[in-house]
C-alpha cells in the first residue's frame, strides 16, 4: 500500500492593526541575528519587545533586536538604524532644551525678564509697563465726557458706550426705562462736576461693586463706562438713565 505523505505548512498570514488578514514574511529558514534558525519561519506579530515566530516545529519568541532588518521592513517594523536615528533625534532635542534653559538662566539670574524678541532688566520692563499704562490713561482721559455734555444731547450718544469720570454711590432710583427693573438690576448714582447720572447694572454683575460701596460707607472715585440704550431711553426723562457696563480705577 502506498503511503500518502501530506506536508502541512503554517499559513503565512496574520492580521494587521485593523483586524484584516495580511501576508507576513516567510523564509525557507528564518535566521535571527544571534544565529537561531527557524525552518519555514515567519514573524507573526510583535508583542512588546518580543517577536512571535511561527515555524515548522511550532511557535517561538525572540527579542525584536534579533530580527534582521529585511524582515523588519517586510512587516512594517522600524529597522535598527531607524530606531537609532529616532533616539539620536530625541537626545538632540533634549540637549537643545537643556542648552536653552541654561542660557535663559544666565539672564534670569541677573534679574532680566523675557520680552518677545529680547532680554531686558526688570527696571526697563517696569518702565515699559508704566509707559503703556500712561498711554492707556491718556487715551481714557481723551474719551471721558461730562455728564452735562451727554445729558444735553442724549440722542447723539444713544447706544454708544461713553466714559464718565467722577464718583459712584449706591442709589434706589428706579424710573423711566428701569421703573420695573429693581428685581434684576442694582441702581447707582454717578456724579461729576457738571451733574448726576442714574445708572443700572444687573445684580449678578454688580454685586462686587455694591459690596465695595457698602464697606466704604461713601462714594468711590473711578472711571465708569455707560450706555444709554434705545430700549430704555425716554426722551421725556430729561436726565441720564443708562446701563453701567464697567468700572475702572480713576485715571487722574
Amino acid at each position: 500500500m502506498k503511503a500518502i505523505i501530506l506536508l502541512v505548512t503554517l499559513s503565512a498570514l496574520t492580521t494587521n492593526s485593523q483586524g484584516a488578514v495580511t501576508a507576513t514574511n516567510e523564509a525557507a529558514v528564518l535566521t535571527t541575528l544571534d544565529g537561531k534558525k527557524f525552518p519555514h519561519g515567519k514573524v507573526a506579530r510583535i508583542e512588546g519587545n518580543e517577536a512571535v515566530i511561527f515555524y515548522s516545529s511550532g511557535i517561538s519568541r525572540v527579542s525584536v533586536d534579533q530580527i534582521p532588518d529585511d524582515i523588519r521592513k517586510s512587516i512594517g517594523y522600524p529597522t535598527r538604524a531607524e530606531i537609532e536615528k529616532q533616539k539620536q533625534f530625541e537626545q538632540e532635542q533634549i540637549a537643545k532644551g537643556l542648552v536653552k534653559r541654561e542660557a535663559e538662566k544666565v539672564y534670569t539670574d541677573k534679574g532680566y525678564v523675557r520680552h518677545p524678541a529680547e532680554w531686558i532688566t526688570k527696571e526697563e520692563n517696569a518702565k515699559r509697563d508704566k509707559a503703556v499704562a500712561d498711554q492707556m490713561k491718556d487715551f481714557l482721559k481723551s474719551e471721558v465726557k461730562s455728564i452735562r455734555e451727554i445729558e444735553s444731547d442724549q440722542h447723539t450718544f444713544l447706544d454708544k458706550e461713553v466714559s464718565l469720570s467722577g464718583t459712584m454711590d449706591l442709589d434706589n432710583y428706579y424710573n423711566w426705562g428701569y421703573a420695573k427693573a429693581q428685581e434684576k438690576y442694582y441702581s447707582f448714582l454717578i456724579k461729576d462736576k457738571t451733574g448726576i447720572a442714574h445708572v443700572y447694572m444687573e445684580r449678578h454683575l454688580a454685586s462686587g461693586y455694591r459690596e465695595q460701596l457698602v464697606e466704604a460707607g461713601r462714594p468711590l472715585r473711578g472711571l465708569f463706562r455707560i450706555k444709554i440704550t434705545s430700549e430704555r431711553f425716554n426722551k421725556n426723562s430729561g436726565e441720564i438713565i443708562a446701563e453701567l457696563t464697567s468700572v475702572s480705577p480713576p485715571v487722574d
